[in-house]
C-alpha cells in the first residue's frame, strides 16, 4: 500500500489519514529549522499533482513547493519516496473546544432580567463571541487529526442568532498564539432555540422565521441611529454583518425556507443541511446558495428478523438507498458544497461515508475539493 501523509497548507501542520487517505508515519516540520520534504507525489488541489516533487518549509510554514527546486543550503533533508501528499481537511462547522451551553431552570418566561441591555427575545444571542467559549481540547483534536483533519471552523452551537465562529488549526503542539488562525470568522444562526433561556417565544418553526427577519429588520434599523438606547445584541448582529453568513437549516424544505428569508432580509446564507437535497435538487439549485452538506447517511436497516422488518417503512428504506448519492448529484447539478461531519458518531466515520458516496458516482477529487478547496471557497477564507 502506498504511504499517504496529509499536509495543511493554511496553517503547515502536520496530520494522518485513513483508508482512501490511509494513516502512516506523518512527517513533521519544526519551528526555525528550514525542512525539506522531497521525492514525494503532492497533490497541491484536487486534481493537480506534481511528481517527484519537493516541499520546503521555514519557520513552519510552507516557502515553496514544485518538481525540480533547488533545495536551500542547510536544510534538514527527509526523504518521501513513495509517499503520497495531500492538503489535510477543514471541517466547517462544528463545536470544537466550545463551553458546553448552561441550561437554564424554571418555568417559561418573557424575557431574561438580568440580560438587560440585549435584545427582547433570549433566542437572539449575536453577542457571543466563540473566543469567549473555547478551550482547546486535545483529545477531541487527535480524533479529527487522525481523521485527516488539519482546522476547524468552530461556534457557540447555541441560541438563534449564535454570534461569531473561529477557525482554529488543529495542533496538539502547538500553542492557541500558534492554533487560532482566525478569531471571527463568521456569523451563526439556527432553526433551533438556546437551552440557556426558558423564553417560550418562538415555538414554531413559523415563528422561528418570522423571529430571524424581525431581528434583521431591527438590526437594519439600529445600524441607522434609530435607537435611543443600546442593544448589545443588535450592536454585534450588525458590527458581524460583513463575515459570511451561516445558518443550519436541516432538510430540503428548511433550505428553501431559510434562503427565501435570507432573501426578505437581503443576505445569502450559507446553509447547513441538505442531506435529502437529491429530492428537490433543481429548487436547491435555484436558490444559487452554498451548502455546507452532512453526509451522516443511514446504517443498514437489519430486517433479518420478518417481526423487525415491519417497522421499516418505505420512506427510511428509500432514504438508506439513495441518500449516499446526494453528494455526486450535487456535483453534477453544479451546487457549491462543502462537506462536514457533522452528524456523524465520530470523526472517525468519515471516510466509511466518502467511501459510500463515492460508490454512487462521486469522484475522489470532488471529495477531496468538498473536504479542502470547496471549504475554503464557502468559509470565505481567502
Amino acid at each position: 500500500m502506498k504511504r499517504v501523509l496529509l499536509l495543511f497548507f493554511l496553517a503547515c501542520g502536520i496530520a494522518s489519514a485513513q483508508e482512501y487517505f490511509p494513516n502512516n508515519d506523518d512527517i513533521s516540520a519544526r519551528d526555525e529549522v528550514v525542512v525539506a520534504i522531497t521525492n514525494a507525489t503532492i497533490v497541491t488541489q484536487p486534481g493537480t499533482v506534481i511528481n517527484n516533487g519537493t516541499i520546503i518549509l521555514k519557520d513552519g510554514k510552507i516557502s515553496n513547493i514544485g518538481s525540480g527546486i533547488t533545495v536551500p543550503t542547510g536544510a534538514v533533508i527527509q526523504d518521501a519516496n513513495g509517499s503520497y501528499i495531500y492538503p489535510s481537511f477543514i471541517e466547517p462547522y462544528a463545536d470544537f473546544g466550545m463551553e458546553k451551553a448552561k441550561r437554564a431552570t424554571g418555568s417559561g418566561q418573557q424575557y431574561d432580567e438580568s440580560r438587560e441591555g440585549y435584545y427582547w427575545n433570549d433566542h437572539i444571542r449575536a453577542e457571543q463571541d466563540a473566543l469567549d467559549f473555547y478551550k482547546y481540547d486535545e483529545k477531541e483534536a487527535k480524533k479529527m487529526i487522525d481523521a485527516g483533519y488539519g482546522a476547524v471552523q468552530t461556534h457557540m452551537n447555541d441560541g438563534i442568532a449564535r454570534g461569531t465562529g473561529m477557525l482554529v488549526a488543529l495542533n496538539n503542539n502547538g500553542d492557541d498564539g500558534m492554533r487560532i488562525l482566525k478569531e471571527e470568522s463568521g456569523s451563526f444562526f439556527s432553526l433551533k432555540r438556546s437551552v440557556q433561556t426558558r423564553q417560550s417565544y418562538p415555538t414554531s418553526l413559523m415563528g422561528t422565521l418570522a423571529l430571524l427577519r424581525q431581528t434583521h429588520f431591527d438590526a437594519d434599523w439600529y445600524s441607522k441611529g434609530n435607537s435611543a438606547t443600546r442593544d448589545l445584541s443588535l450592536e454585534a448582529l450588525v458590527a458581524s454583518k460583513n463575515l459570511v453568513q451561516i445558518i443550519e437549516a436541516g432538510d430540503k424544505k428548511n433550505v428553501l425556507r431559510v434562503d427565501k428569508m435570507g432573501d426578505r432580509v437581503g443576505k445569502q446564507f450559507v446553509i447547513v443541511g441538505g442531506a435529502d437535497a437529491y429530492e428537490m435538487i433543481d429548487d436547491i439549485k435555484a436558490t444559487k446558495a452554498s451548502l455546507i452538506l452532512p453526509i451522516n447517511f443511514p446504517d443498514a436497516y437489519d430486517v433479518t428478523n420478518p417481526y423487525q422488518e415491519w417497522y421499516v417503512n418505505l420512506a427510511d428504506m428509500r432514504e438508506w438507498k439513495q441518500a449516499p448519492a446526494n453528494p455526486y448529484l450535487l456535483s453534477q447539478a453544479g451546487i457549491n458544497y462543502a462537506i462536514t461531519s457533522q452528524g456523524l458518531k465520530s470523526p472517525d466515520k468519515l471516510m466509511e461515508k466518502l467511501k459510500m458516496a463515492m460508490e454512487y458516482g462521486l469522484t475522489p477529487d470532488q471529495a477531496l475539493a468538498a473536504l479542502t478547496t470547496k471549504s475554503v471557497q464557502v468559509l470565505s477564507l481567502t
